[in-house]
């Protein structure tokens, strides 16, 4: 019958994309009801075909000689994991230096900032970094400029629970256009 719609996703092309491809790849076989093959929790010879085909059509053909020898949808994604999703200590301090050195005056927008930090933490959740939604809130503060230290103190003064949604919410509020923007808001 052909291959079905394949996902709107970015092919992986190494550890810097691993995160979300495993996330989007991931709600891709669930909608496709391919998942449970791929966790080896079902057993189904088509639909493992079907899911490991899908997974090595998704990555870049720089990464078929990983995944060429791997003969089930559950392999291939293990092997996958045990090449990017790397739960040392390098890899550990690698995510918090990029969590820590952002700042909102890298990125165009607000919300490219903040997805950023979400992005990065998300990665550091998902290698039991023990990583709370405050201290992400937190983080989020930090790499404002001084033109945010007024509402930064508001918030402080305010005894209101920091965390990313509240953090977010507060920062849509306040957007300002980018520097040498002259729309007005």
């Amino acid at each position: 019958t052909g291959l079905g719609a394949m996902p709107n996703i970015k092919k992986l092309s190494g550890s810097d994309n691993y995160s979300n491809w495993k996330f989007g790849m991931e709600m891709f076989l669930i909608a496709e009801d391919l998942w449970a093959v791929v966790q080896g929790t079902e057993t189904n010879p088509r639909k493992d075909a079907k899911a490991r085909s899908t997974i090595c059509l998704m990555v870049d053909e720089s990464l078929y000689p990983m995944v060429r020898s791997q003969q089930t949808a559950k392999d291939v994604w293990a092997k996958l994991e045990s090449n990017y999703e790397s739960k040392g200590l390098c890899r550990r301090l690698s995510l918090l230096k990029q969590l820590f050195s952002l700042e909102l005056k890298q990125f165009s927008t607000i919300e490219e900032y903040l997805n950023r930090i979400l992005s990065i933490s998300q990665q550091l959740v998902s290698i039991n970094a023990g990583l709370d939604d405050e201290f992400v809130g937190v983080v989020m503060l930090k790499g404002l400029g001084d033109e945010y230290q007024p509402m930064i103190m508001a918030l402080e003064s305010s005894g209101a629970k920091i965390t990313s949604d509240s953090v977010r919410t507060l920062l849509s509020q306040h957007e300002k256009p980018k520097y040498g923007d002259d729309k007005a808001l």
